[in-house]
């Protein structure tokens, strides 16, 4: 990738399904309803980068596991 723009918008996905995958790891790992509500919540919480595959999955994946945006 050349282009500056490209690079920031790559940085900012790799950041954002690094810290996706981590905080679902810890959220399956959670024992107390406290924490799993808490992990859940910053899920939820995560910025969605407009136009992107990854917001597909995500919409997905929060109505399989019966979430929402608006939670």
């Amino acid at each position: 990738m050349s282009d500056p723009a490209d690079v920031a918008r790559h940085d900012q996905m790799v950041s954002l399904v690094e810290r996706m995958l981590e905080l679902h790891k810890r959220l399956a790992s959670a024992r107390v309803s406290a924490d799993r509500e808490m992990y859940q919540r910053q899920i939820a919480g995560q910025p969605l980068p407009e136009g992107c595959a990854a917001c597909q999955v995500r919409t997905l994946a929060d109505a399989t596991l019966g979430m929402s945006r608006s939670a």
